[in-house]
Formats: structure tokens, sequence, C-alpha cells
């Protein structure tokens, strides 16, 4: 961010977009100043808040409610630190992107959508740009640049030459991503003096710096009718990810259902039973979890340092908060039960689904024995079957 500043010092036109969320949080807390100069150039027009997600996330790793918390605590960083949300969802390098996106973008307050992956070869598209329908027919508006790399690190005039003659653009405007991209940083000098090189050249393409948002602004002036409908998920790249270092995975999938169910318990008991609702570690737990949730990370092709410490550390905070969550508001209400006989002991089972669940229950006691009477029942005061059994432990 440093470098980027610097060079919009250097050359007027310059601009840059920058798309998680938590950057900028990370900015706040480490370099104000900084974060202030930033401001000054987003209400300038010259830096871009685009992805209006926490992370650059992968979507199909991801649960719903992950996605849901992505964008609710990325707009909500966009509107608190800058006063304004983004328009643009924005993941270029996540693997793939399942066919619940459009809705999630949409209600989120996102219309448009940029990605490169899959490429051409994982995935033929009629087109650059295109309507994408997601499985409730939510459509938003879609845009693939042309695939000469991921970013353009270097030789622009090359890549620009390729994309005009191999890849045949299907719209007359483009958007092409330069810089080093996420290893390491945006546009470099040597970026901008490529601009500057094939701007001279006669007979060359116009090249203008900007932003997604302008891109989109741009192409809404045009007709729409005409662009390509795709429907369903836009699948896959780098498949393997899927699978890779499952631990993870399942500490991701853990983390996600004990959250939910530690929120709705706490949530309900606020209200129902005076249940303290812990609202600041909560978020902090979530942003912990959905921020293992980008790309690189669930999809295991990070460092194994990674997983051993960071990944590790982050779904271990995020649980130890859920875990805690829930079993305080459990026994909140199990205090608020009136009981019937002062010398029984009273244990409460709790079945946080919204649907009716068949389990079977197994209560240990050390001191009690078969001939001990018992009574099990559910909520209505009905009995349900038990028996006594040898203990496994002593």
């Amino acid at each position: 961010f440093r470098t980027v500043l610097d060079l919009m010092q250097e050359e007027p036109e310059f601009t840059f977009t920058a798309a998680r969320s938590q950057f900028y949080v990370w900015i706040e807390e480490n370099d104000p100043e900084m974060l202030r100069e930033i401001r000054r150039r987003v209400d300038e027009g010259r830096w871009g808040l685009a992805g209006g997600w926490w992370v650059e996330a992968d979507a199909t790793m991801s649960g719903g409610e992950s996605l849901l918390r992505q964008g609710l605590y990325g707009q909500h960083t966009l509107r608190r630190l800058f006063g304004r949300t983004t328009d643009i969802g924005y993941n270029p390098d996540a693997p793939g992107h399942p066919a619940s996106v459009p809705q999630i973008l949409k209600l989120q307050g996102m219309g448009h959508f940029v990605f490169t992956r899959p490429a051409p070869h994982e995935m033929k598209l009629p087109a650059g740009l295109f309507h994408w329908e997601g499985i409730d027919g939510t459509r938003i508006l879609a845009y693939r640049p042309p695939q000469v790399g991921f970013v353009i690190r270097d030789v622009l005039d090359q890549r620009i030459r390729r994309m005009l003659t191999v890849t045949k653009p299907t719209t007359h405007e483009q958007m092409l991503l330069i810089g080093v991209g996420d290893h390491g940083g945006g546009p470099t000098r040597e970026n901008i003096r490529s601009v500057a090189a094939i701007r001279s050249q006669p007979g060359a393409p116009i090249l203008q710096y900007s932003l997604p948002e302008r891109y989109f602004e741009s192409v809404r002036q045009q007709s729409l009718a005409d662009l390509p409908l795709v429907r369903g998920g836009l699948l896959h790249h780098a498949v393997g990810g899927y699978t890779n270092v499952s631990a993870l995975k399942k500490d991701s999938r853990t983390a996600e259902a004990t959250l939910i169910t530690a929120e709705k318990l706490a949530a309900v008991g606020s209200v129902a039973w005076q249940n303290q609702y812990p609202k600041a570690a909560l978020r902090e737990a979530w942003q912990r979890a959905i921020y293992q949730h980008v790309h690189d990370s669930i999809n295991g092709v990070s460092l194994p340092s990674h997983y051993e410490t960071t990944a590790r550390d982050a779904y271990g905070h995020a649980l130890d908060v859920a875990r805690r969550t829930l079993y305080k508001a459990a026994q909140k209400l199990t205090w608020e039960v009136p009981a019937e006989d002062p010398k029984s002991r009273y244990v409460f089972l709790f079945n946080p689904h919204a649907w009716k669940v068949t389990v079977h229950a197994r209560q240990q006691y050390y001191d009690w024995r078969p001939e001990t009477p018992i009574c099990v029942e559910d909520e209505q005061g009905r009995t349900l079957p038990h028996q006594w059994t040898e203990n496994t432990i002593h």
C-alpha cells in the first residue's frame, strides 16, 4: 500500500484497487495516517474499493453462512472506514464459484462480479462479459478478463498484442488486471513505463488507468440485452484443492456449524431468558474463521507451517468462543427451569436444530444403581425410552 500511494504521487493518472476489507482493518490498527491517505485517494476516485468481502474467499469450500458473513463484515468495514460500500464482487484468484454466489452477492449490494477462474481451457464461456444466473434466478453482470495471465506483471505490450490477435476479445472495451497481484503488491514502475511506451506507438489501443466500477459504468451505457446468459456454477479450477489438507476443512466446517448453533441459542436466550449475548466475541470468532477461507488457505496450497500454527489456532479460537457461548446459554436456560423435586438430579438435553432429531443420548453416573428411580421426559412431559447399562468408566 505504501508503494501504491507513492506511485500515485508520481503518476497523476495512476489508479489502484484492493479487494479485502481485512486489509483496511489492519491499516486502521497499525497506521492510522496511511488510512487517512487511502481515504483521500478513495474520495478522489483513484483507489477502488472492490470485493465487499472480508477476504477473497473460496466460495466452494465455505459454508453459506460464512459467505454471508464475508459480505456482512466486509461491506460494514467499508462503510465504517470510507462511508461507502461497493457494488463490485471481485474474486479473481479463487478456483471456482458455485451457483449460489449471484444471489449472495446481489443481496449484499453487489450486482457485478470479476473473476478469472476457471480459465477458458477449464470452462468455455460465450463471452467475457455476460449475465450470470444463480440457482434461484438472480442475475448479475459477470466479467472474465481476457486470459493473458492472471495478472500482467511484465511485458505489457506483448500481452496486449496477444490479447488482440489470439484471444479475440468479445467486447470493444476490456478490463485488464496489471501488477504483481497477490504475490507482493499492485502495479510497478515498470508497468507504468510500459503503459506510457504503448501509448506513444502509432495505432496503439487506447489505454486508461481505471477502476472496476468505471468499467461496469461504461459497459452499462451500452445495450446489455444482447449479452449471453450463463446459468449455474463457474467451475472448476485446481480441483485437488477440494480434498487437500482435509483436517483443515473439517475444522472449518466444525467451526461454522458450532458458531451458528451458539449464536442461535445465545440470541434466543438474550430475549427469552436474560442470557448475555457476547456480540464482540462472536464477531471476532467469525472473522478469525472466515479469514481462513481465503482461497490459498482453505484449498490447502499454503505452507505447511501455516496449517500447523495460524490456521489451527484460528479455528481453535473460533471453536472455543462458540462452545463457551453455547454452554453458557444452555446452562442459563437450565437454571430457569423450576425443579419439581429439590432432592433430584436434573439433566437437560437440547436439540439446537430447526428439525427433529433421533439420537441415542448417554449420561454417566458413578454412584447410582439400576434400582435408582429415574424419569426421562421430553419438553411435553412425555416419557422417553431409557435403560440402565454397566459403567464404561471405572
